[in-house]
């Protein structure tokens, strides 16, 4: 039977060196070999195995008659109901009181009736007519290449665009598409990424009094969320052993308000076979995990302790860190949509590492020895057994041939003549025609 999860796939790498030491580090270095083998197969080709749909809404443009915007702050206020959580990371362009536009980015919706924008307000205090423009779709974190954005209906009708054509940057730029043009949107084209940065340290750890806990290590870190979903490389990690008579207290860090800058805190503890991080739940909001408000520093007790960790799933089962790395990609969307819209964003997902023993790789189960057939075919090279790197390279080629021709897809290719839009036409081209080298 073929390897399956990770331990199995390290079992068939050491019975090959026939190597296995009892030793930590050794595995770990195992592991890394795997994961490298198979992030490299993985990310190499378009396989509809790590294809993923997912639907992303898009909002029309809100507009105001009159936003109170006060001189020297970033406070942006306005009647009951007017912001909603997708409004934070976007646009607004406010009326000044010469009729020029002038545009901020929404850092944070404190509530329906209060935002924060990016920059101090050096007019007049006053109220002032606005929009907010959901200008810039934000990709999911674990995107790596967009194969297509669509617009999937049951009925058909005429306005329906389907899948909508991308545009490269540069024909965006040669044709000075207007930024301003508002219809059903028919093309994609690139922006530029987003980056966070993230925290120094974010918390700090205490200890309370408690019963029966058990002698533990728990290691904590935490991340930035800005903008609802774009999430920053974790920072610090801290490590606490705590006796059988202490529960964890974490105390989290502040914010500003106008950063809007949220705060994530994860938790493993290696010592228990938790080697991947997880979102630590919330004792103070229970059924949530700890996504704290800038401003929230609320010490929190956590009952981490050595019954849960090994007699129960529930810790298990938690979620776990996406491995975010301050990297959102984004899309513009041309004409800019006029109304509120759900598109199917089809794209290649970033490779997840393997890190506990019964974690899979993505490749399909028939497949999967390919894994450590590629893995064998790097280290015995350093184990200076040529031969024996040479038999698992050419099985690593015979199984890499298999899953292509299984689950390798190809993306579609035009031949563009004059401009794009005249290339855009019915009949121009067959997207569908393999093109020919002649």
């Amino acid at each position: 039977m073929p390897a399956s999860d990770l331990k199995e796939l390290r079992e068939f790498v050491a019975n090959v060196l026939d190597y296995n030491p009892n030793n930590a580090n050794y595995a770990r270095q195992v592991d890394d070999l795997l994961n490298q083998a198979d992030r490299t197969i993985c990310q190499e080709k378009p396989f509809t195995f790590i294809n993923k749909v997912v639907d992303v809404p898009v909002y029309a443009d809100a507009s105001f008659t009159a936003l109170t915007l006060t001189n020297g702050t970033q406070v942006v206020t306005g009647p009951a109901g007017s912001f909603l959580p997708w409004m934070a990371g976007q646009e607004i362009e406010v009326i000044d009181p010469n009729g020029a536009k002038q545009t901020f980015l929404i850092n944070n919706v404190v509530s329906s009736t209060d935002l924060r924008i990016d920059r101090d307000w050096t007019f007049a205090t006053g109220a002032y007519a606005a929009t907010i423009i959901n200008r810039y779709i934000d990709l999911p974190q674990d995107c790596t290449t967009v194969l297509g954005i669509a617009r999937r209906s049951q009925p058909r009708t005429p306005d329906d665009p389907g899948l909508l054509d991308n545009l490269a940057r540069y024909e965006d730029e040669w044709w000075n598409l207007p930024l301003g043009e508002i219809n059903l949107p028919i093309y994609w084209v690139w922006y530029d990424p987003y980056h966070l940065r993230g925290p120094r340290r974010g918390f700090n750890l205490g200890t309370a009094p408690a019963v029966g806990r058990g002698v533990r290590t728990i290691e904590f870190t935490s991340t930035l969320v800005f903008a609802n979903s774009r999430e920053s490389a974790h920072g610090e990690v801290v490590a606490i052993t705590a006796t059988d008579t202490q529960d964890i207290v974490l105390t989290p860090f502040t914010q500003t308000t106008n950063s809007g800058l949220y705060k994530r805190y994860y938790w493993r503890s290696p010592q228990f076979g938790y080697n991947a991080w997880r979102l630590l739940s919330d004792p103070v909001n229970p059924g949530q995990y700890m996504t704290l408000a800038p401003t929230d520093v609320a010490p929190r007790t956590l009952v981490l302790d050595v019954s849960s960790l090994t007699s129960s799933e529930a810790l298990y089962n938690d979620q776990r860190m996406s491995n975010p790395d301050g990297f959102t990609q984004r899309v513009r969307l041309y004409p800019r949509q006029d109304k509120d819209y759900i598109f199917q964003v089809r794209y290649m997902v970033r490779h997840q590492t393997m890190q506990e023993d019964n974690d899979v790789s993505l490749i399909p189960p028939a497949h999967r020895m390919i894994v450590a057939y590629k893995a064998l075919a790097d280290v015995l090279v350093k184990h200076d057994n040529p031969a024996q790197a040479e038999l698992y390279r050419k099985r690593f080629e015979a199984e890499l041939l298999q899953l292509e021709k299984r689950y390798l897809i190809t993306t579609s290719r035009r031949i563009v003549k004059g401009n794009w839009l005249t290339n855009m036409e019915p009949n121009s081209y067959n997207r569908f025609t393999t093109l020919v080298h002649t």
